[in-house]
């Protein structure tokens, strides 16, 4: 669990429990039923960040540099190597960071790929993306959602 997530549900469960003794005050079962709702959405957000990993945000980033090198009419020797950089922020149910991976074409010429940016739960992953084959640039998104755009021209 990340600093940040643990201050938001340190300040959800603090809420909670304010909500939890106005309820015993007034005998009230309805904040009791806002202190479990405000629990069961902490516990889901947590849950959403926990099933991102690096590995998954690389595996999808590694994804759409194999497709736009294929657009680009270059064929891999092998498979791509990514290393991901990538930090989780509970609050917005996402990774941020980068990543880089490199990888050999069929002629020998060097492949490297950059990635900047987020990738969340629902597969955006908005960002800059830069993919070079050698001294040339294959394909360059700034400020675009590389992984949606690929599965829209993919």
């Amino acid at each position: 669990m990340t600093n940040h997530s643990s201050v938001v549900r340190g300040r959800i469960t603090a809420a909670a429990l304010a909500l939890g003794l106005l309820g015993g005050v007034t005998g009230c079962s309805a904040a009791q039923d806002a202190v479990d709702s405000a629990q069961q959405a902490v516990d889901s957000a947590q849950s959403a960040v926990d099933g991102l990993s690096n590995a998954v945000a690389g595996r999808a980033i590694d994804d759409v540099v194999g497709r736009a090198l294929d657009q680009a009419g270059v064929a891999l020797q092998g498979s791509l190597s990514c290393k991901t950089s990538l930090r989780p922020d509970a609050a917005q149910l996402q990774l941020r960071g980068s990543v880089l991976c490199t990888g050999r074409t069929d002629s020998g010429e060097s492949v490297k790929a950059r990635f900047d940016g987020t990738v969340d739960a629902t597969g955006s992953c908005p960002g800059t993306l830069v993919v070079r084959v050698g001294d040339r640039t294959v394909t360059e998104l700034t400020d675009a959602d590389a992984c949606r755009l690929q599965r829209l021209v993919g």
